[in-house]
C-alpha cells in the first residue's frame, strides 16, 4: 500500500495528530524523561526503553486522571516530567502500598 494511492489519508492522519496533540505532547516528554533517567542511572538498553515506553503510555492519560481526581488539566505536562523522573517501579510500588491500605491486603505472600 503506496500513500500516493490514498491521498486522503493524509487529512486524516494530520487531523488525528491535531486532535490528540496534548495527549503526544505528555508522553513524549514522559519517555524522554525516562530515557534520560535511565541513561544517568544506568541500566540495560531494553530496561530503559521498555521504562520509557510504559511511562509514556502512563502520560498519555494523566490529563484524564488529573480531572479525574479533581486537578486543574493544565498541570499534565509538568506530571509527565515527573511521571517519567520517576519511572514506572517508583509508580508500581506506590500504587501497591496505596491499593494494599485501601483493601486491607498486605505484601506478605510476595
Amino acid at each position: 500500500m503506496h500513500m500516493y494511492k490514498h491521498p486522503d489519508l493524509w487529512p486524516v492522519i494530520v487531523a488525528w495528530i491535531a486532535e490528540h496533540r496534548g495527549e503526544i505532547l505528555s508522553a513524549v516528554l514522559a519517555a524522554l524523561m525516562a530515557l534520560l533517567r535511565g541513561a544517568y542511572s544506568g541500566g540495560g538498553k531494553a530496561k530503559v526503553i521498555l521504562d520509557a515506553a510504559m511511562c509514556s503510555v502512563i502520560a498519555w492519560f494523566i490529563r484524564d486522571i488529573l480531572m479525574m481526581i479533581n486537578i486543574e488539566p493544565d498541570w499534565a505536562l509538568i506530571a509527565s516530567v515527573f511521571i517519567g523522573y520517576l519511572g514506572t517501579d517508583f509508580i508500581g510500588s506506590v500504587l501497591k502500598k496505596f491499593i494494599g491500605n485501601k483493601s486491607g491486603a498486605t505484601d506478605a505472600n510476595q
